[in-house]
């Protein structure tokens, strides 16, 4: 079964150049897909308060009286609050455009090429980081950069709910589950707070105190434009358990262009230096 190994030597150039231009890459679409995030959420939130306007507008429009020129603001304020609104409603509709190209990607190596990103700036041997790739789970249809989107986004978030801890393990992989393949990225840390689990993928959600709250969010939504799902778990023995879903890709076609593979941990050992 083909799983990440060690990761390539930082010194080789092509490498190097790869890795750049894959950060590159990566960095504009998590800008772009977090600038419609927000447009979508203050679109949706702003269009609630906008049509209240408008309708005490009308209300305020039919019992003014004989005020004429009351009237007539009344009238110009209602319909400056409806224009308002179209002008909402036309961000809302674009941030939501956009198909997703697939393609079929071998997913052992889009994965640990995820987890190298997001593991740049970590100590590697301050986590234990284990692959579990089943033998029927090995190709998709994905985006890359959407899809490794979503991974570092996991990843980062299990590396930070671990922080501190003695014992920092982190479990990724994928098995079959019907005609999708169900990825898995599970953390040894303190689990979900129960008061920000309900609401987990809604955005500015957190528990985080300098984090935005959507990067879940962002997550959840380039899942399901992949036709897959996204959920969260208590992890057994503690922790977060997070799942995705994504189509099953023919075998023969996937593409194995990936690079970075991170050591695939064969023992458990305590986090630290």
């Amino acid at each position: 079964m083909p799983t990440p190994t060690e990761p390539p030597d930082k010194r080789n150039e092509p490498w190097t150049r790869r890795r750049a231009d894959i950060q590159f890459q990566f960095t504009q679409a998590a800008r772009m897909n977090a600038m419609g995030e927000l447009a979508v959420t203050l679109a949706h939130e702003l269009n609630q308060p906008l049509a209240a306007i408008n309708n005490y507008a009308a209300a305020a429009e039919r019992i003014v009286g004989d005020d004429a020129e009351l009237k007539d603001l009344l009238r110009r304020m209602g319909e400056q609050a409806a224009r308002a609104a179209e002008i909402v409603a036309r961000v809302r509709e674009g941030a939501h455009r956009g198909d997703v190209a697939v393609s079929p990607m071998a997913l052992p190596e889009l994965v640990a090429e995820a987890i190298d990103l997001a593991m740049a700036d970590i100590a590697r041997e301050s986590v234990v980081l284990h692959y579990d790739f089943d033998d029927r789970a090995q190709n998709v249809l994905a985006d890359r950069v959407q899809v490794q989107q979503v991974i570092v986004n996991l990843v980062r978030n299990a590396i930070e709910a671990m922080e501190g801890l003695p014992w920092r393990e982190l479990r990724v992989g994928a098995a079959p589950d019907g005609d999708l393949i169900r990825i898995h990225v599970i953390d040894s840390g303190p689990g979900v707070s129960p008061d920000v689990a309900a609401r987990l993928f809604q955005p500015f959600v957190t528990d985080k105190p300098h984090g935005m709250g959507v990067g879940l969010s962002i997550s959840r939504g380039i899942v399901e434009s992949h036709g897959g799902r996204l959920w969260a778990e208590r992890a057994s023995g503690g922790g977060a358990a997070f799942y995705f879903t994504l189509r099953r890709a023919p075998e023969a076609k996937a593409a194995r262009e990936t690079a970075a593979r991170p050591h695939a941990a064969r023992r458990l050992r305590p986090a630290g230096p």
